[in-house]
């Protein structure tokens, strides 16, 4: 039995600890939108309780890497390609690594030379992986099949509780601000923000002349059109709609909301279906 700085006396039976710490995750993640602060409870939670760990914690894949999300235990590689060590060679598989000695696994990488043994599990969202829940052991051969099928079904049980319901709201405001960022620095790297075409009006006239272009893709025919081309010219819509909003000082969340309350009230959803 492990008692907790909580006073939560845990089992010593793998089994049964696995079902209680799958419990204590369900009570600590249920309800919470944002990603990072479950898997921050998950990786303080596990570094808690489970015995002779020296490192617990998750990867996140970005960009073609496997990027340190959060964590317990001493400073760690920041960045891990996808397909090397121990954690990249579990996420390009798509299957859970479990290595008894580190120091014979090919590549392994060393972040916390204390570090014997190691478990990766592949973090999935939607049934695509989206990082690993990374634990390390100094203790050689720490790690079994009943923590293999153990924390499978932890970190299974945490993905269905979030498919289910607790869509991460955050993610797609993300994308938008680093699309923004991205935008913004493309326009300053060139020096346009300086140039006075940007002004409100004459990106007015590019949003409108793009849009004409876009209509043109399907001006001969409307069902045999060239999607690649029509990407590229909504792409132009939206870039210099975008580059508006930045130049106004508005924000294009709220502004496509704002719009979306006016339209409900003038189009109410009862009287529409009667249409």
């Amino acid at each position: 039995m492990k008692e907790s700085e909580s006073s939560i006396i845990y089992p010593a039976d793998k089994k049964s600890l696995y079902r209680l710490l799958r419990i204590q995750i369900q009570g600590l993640t249920d309800k919470v939108t944002d990603l990072t602060a479950s898997l921050a409870n998950i990786s303080a939670l596990l570094n808690q309780v489970l015995p002779e760990i020296n490192w617990v914690g998750f990867y996140l894949v970005k960009d073609g890497q496997l990027v340190l999300g959060p964590f317990q235990g001493k400073p760690a590689c920041v960045q891990i390609p996808v397909g090397s060590g121990v954690c990249g060679t579990a996420a390009a598989r798509d299957e859970i690594m479990l290595v008894e000695n580190v120091h014979e696994f090919p590549g392994h990488i060393a972040c916390d030379s204390a570090s014997q043994s190691e478990i990766v599990i592949p973090l999935h969202k939607k049934g695509a992986v989206i990082g690993v829940l990374d634990i390390d052991s100094p203790v050689i051969g720490r790690f079994d099949e009943e923590d293999r099928e153990g924390l499978s079904e932890l970190v299974q049980a945490f993905e269905k509780l979030r498919d289910d319901g607790n869509e991460d709201e955050q993610e797609p405001k993300d994308r938008l601000e680093r699309l923004n960022d991205r935008i913004k620095k493309f326009i300053s790297d060139r020096n346009w923000d300086r140039d006075q075409s940007r002004r409100p009006a004459n990106l007015a006239k590019s949003i409108s002349i793009e849009a004409a272009e876009l209509l043109e893709c399907f001006q001969w025919d409307d069902e045999n059109f060239d999607l690649k081309h029509v990407l590229e010219e909504l792409a132009d819509v939206l870039n210099y709609s975008i580059q508006m909003t930045q130049i106004l000082n508005a924000d294009l969340v709220d502004i496509v909301h704002s719009k979306m309350d006016i339209t409900e009230k003038k189009y109410p959803a009862d009287k529409s279906k009667d249409l």
